[in-house]
């Protein structure tokens, strides 16, 4: 039960930081200010906090997928594996993307 509640706080707080830091990026895809919002540093944040919400996630998911080992047909050991794989690899590869590629063209 302590379990599954902190699995689906890891969750929430993990969509919490993804929906943050989307908001930013679009708030920053929006209104573009050469000078003022879109720097280097503020790249970098976006990355990291795109990857850590998503690892965060992930962890929540885990947890659950580690509770329903003992079901006889595995369905929701599939869907939370299935659910950490997503979330953790999307939002990962989309903060690395993030960082390695656009801080590089970003003016400093």
């Amino acid at each position: 039960a302590d379990e599954t509640k902190s699995a689906a706080a890891a969750i929430a707080a993990g969509y919490i930081i993804l929906a943050i830091v989307t908001l930013l990026w679009m708030i920053l895809f929006i209104v573009t200010c050469d000078k003022c919002t879109d720097t280097c540093m503020t790249r970098v944040i976006i990355g990291i906090g795109m990857a850590i919400g998503g690892l965060v996630t992930a962890v929540g998911y885990w947890v659950y997928a580690g509770e329903g080992l003992g079901d006889e047909n595995g369905e929701g050991v599939a869907f939370y594996v299935g659910y950490t794989i997503l979330i953790g690899g999307l939002c990962t590869i989309w903060g690395l993307d993030i960082l390695w590629d656009d801080v590089k063209n970003v003016k400093r």
